[in-house]
């Protein structure tokens, strides 16, 4: 009449499969988030400055957790004499970076490459300078 069912019942079977349904996000975000901490740079920098006809000052803010140790730059019209130049801006500090830059005219608007390097990581910013 009755059959006695032998095995696990429903719930025991349920649970299992939360426990291992967790188990394995647990294992995808691990890897993801490993991943994706080695792809963020700790390397960052507030930059700006000014352009004259004749040289290009930077200030660099380094507000990364590493130091930066060079900064490159190019203009939109050609080369910069200095670049790169070897700096030394632990993480909070700030200093000024000077650069020669031939064949600029006064009054016209070049687009300023900024590469700052440091720790293996280097990291690019784009400014928009007017020469004075």
């Amino acid at each position: 009449m009755f059959h006695k069912r032998k095995g696990l019942s429903r719930v025991l079977i349920e649970i299992a499969l939360i426990v291992i349904a967790l188990a394995a996000v647990g294992v995808v975000y691990q890897i993801f988030s490993s991943s994706s901490s080695g792809m963020s740079s700790n390397l960052r920098a507030s930059v700006d400055g000014y352009l004259t006809t004749s040289q290009l000052v930077l200030n660099v803010d380094n507000i990364g957790s590493v130091p930066i140790s060079s900064v490159s730059v190019s203009l939109s019209s050609g080369t910069v004499s200095g670049s790169p130049a070897s700096v030394s801006i632990s993480p909070g500090q700030q200093a000024s970076v000077t650069f020669g830059v031939p064949s600029v005219t006064q009054g016209s608007t070049y687009k300023v490459y900024v590469t700052i390097s440091g720790s293996g990581q280097s990291a690019e910013y784009v400014l928009t300078m007017t020469a004075q």
